[in-house]
Parts: structure tokens; sequence; C-alpha cells
């Protein structure tokens, strides 16, 4: 048996109406997107915290071969894949840009009847993309970027038939099955739903979850949780549980394991992103001045009895 104490907050606070968008890693660096007019991604070492480098996305594309969305905004994530060295951007209309760490940029659409929400890279490298399909359904789609067609897609089918009406987050992949957070007018929880590796779309009911109608600091509940991220020594998940200003800690069979309040109370918590290598979860917020980063040190104590 284990538990997590925190041992370390550094602050950094961006200028005022920069709000974060998406964090994710590669190699012991953190790269941030934030919502302003020129399209950059910031670069910031896991080890001290400094600013690395900027990667201006106008000049990796000189010669006009993708299209950006306009404004920040219309990004909705990003995620990275530390073996292919890349990261992968999606916007609100389901284009995704492929950026390699040599600069170069790709592009592809998964589908013109996709309304995407969340991002993140399978075990296998291929794309798992959380959205909403033509039938109005909250779906989770794995993409395989070299063949540029979809592996498989599931759509989530609830008990009750009560469809969560406004947004669904970043999806993960465990070892045999999905995760996803997401929140509407009648659930807002994270859920783990059965794989199907056939190929072919089907409709699947969620096999576990954690949360159900909103309420601020219960255990058992969430508050507009917005992204979450996993500890893969754990498996422990971290949920960004925005309405209640926390970090939401949870076993990997959704067991409620603590709340993270450490430096973050009395802000929206829009993203999470946790670094394995130096047990360091970084917690994009938004304030009234603007969007900030928090990093959190964190120390696993293992509880013999």
């Amino acid at each position: 048996m284990y538990f997590w104490i925190c041992v370390g907050v550094n602050v950094h606070s961006f200028p005022l109406g920069e709000k974060i968008i998406a964090m994710t890693l590669i190699d012991q660096q953190l790269y941030l997107l934030r919502e302003r007019k020129c399209e950059e991604i910031d670069v910031y070492s896991t080890v001290d915290y400094r600013l690395l480098r900027r990667i201006n996305l106008d000049n990796l594309n000189k010669i006009g071969i993708v299209s950006w969305p306009e404004g920040g905004k219309s990004y909705q994530d990003m995620a990275s894949c530390p073996v292919k060295k890349c990261l992968y951007l999606i916007s609100q209309s389901s284009v995704v840009h492929r950026i390699d760490l040599l600069g170069n940029i790709t592009q592809c659409t998964i589908s013109t009847n996709f309304y995407v929400y969340g991002i993140s890279v399978a075990q296998n490298c291929n794309l798992l993309v959380s959205g909403r399909s033509c039938s109005e359904n909250p779906c989770i789609v794995e993409w395989d970027w070299k063949a540029s067609k979809i592996i498989r897609q599931v759509e989530l089918i609830f008990k009750d038939q009560r469809q969560p009406s406004y947004f669904l987050f970043r999806p993960l992949q465990f070892s045999n099955c999905d995760a996803v957070v997401y929140y509407g007018s009648y659930r807002h929880r994270v859920s783990l739903v059965s794989v199907s590796q056939d190929g072919r779309p089907t409709s699947v009911c969620e096999t576990n979850f954690y949360g159900h109608e909103s309420a601020s600091y219960t255990v058992g509940r969430l508050s507009s949780p917005s992204h979450m991220d996993v500890d893969p020594d754990t498996g422990s998940i971290f949920v960004a549980d925005s309405g209640d200003h926390r970090v939401v800690l949870l076993s990997r069979s959704l067991l409620f394991l603590r709340s993270i309040k450490d430096g973050i109370q009395g802000r929206w918590i829009k993203r999470v992103c946790f670094d394995n290598v130096t047990r360091c979860l970084f917690v994009g917020m938004e304030g009234e001045n603007g969007g900030v980063l928090k990093a959190l040190k964190f120390c696993r104590v293992v509880h013999e009895k």
C-alpha cells in the first residue's frame, strides 16, 4: 500500500489573457500551448522548470503545406509520442497536426462528421481521439496515422440513456480498457470502457466509473472535470476537477485516493500532465490574471501494515 506526499511547489505565472490550452511531455521537456495571437509552443525543462525555447509554428510552415485554425482557442488538445518523437495538435474540426522534433509538419483529417474534444497516444503509437460522432453519441476513435484510417470506433452508451450533453475530454488507454473523463447535464465522471479490437464501430456500456452528478468537495463526486493523466508506474489517474479547484487522485480501478489542493486553491484546473521521471505533476490553471502553470513535486511513500 502507498500514499502520496507533496514535497514542493513551483509557480510560473503567464501574462494576462494567455490561457493554457494543452501540455505534454517528451524526454524531460514540457511542451506548453497557450492561447495567443502567434502560434507558438513553449518548451520547459522538467528538471529546473526553465524556459528552454519556443517553437514558432508559422516559421515551421513557411511553404504553407498545412493550414492552422484561426486563433489558439481553436485547438482542443495536444499529445506526444515518445517513440516517434513528435507532437500532435488537434482542432475542433478534427484536423490533426503532427510536428516532429526536427521541425517537419504534416496534417490529416480524421472525419468530417466527428467533433473533437481530446487526444492521446496509445501504446501502439496510434492516436486515441474522443469526441462526438454524427449520431451525436460520445465516442472514442483509434486513428492509425501511417495508414490514415480509423482502426476502431467505440460509442459510449449509458444504462439510463441520458447522454452527457456538454463535453467529452481526453481518453487514455490501459491494457484492457479505455478511460475517458467528461461532464454534462447529468454526469461529471471518469469512466472505463471495454476495448474493441475488431476494427468495427461498436456501442458499449461503461464498465466502471467514478463520479455521478456534480457535487463539490465530496468523495465519489466531481464538479466539471476537464482533463486527466496517468502515472504509468502505478496506474494512478490524476483528474483535473475544475469546478472544485483541485486534482483528484484515483487508483487504476477508479478508487478514490486523495484530493490534491497544494498551491492550486481558487483557480480553475484545466490541464494536468504527470512526469513519472521527476515525479512531478504539472497543473495548468486559469485565474483572474490569466494562465498559471504550477509544478507539484511528489513523493510516493510505501506504507507496510
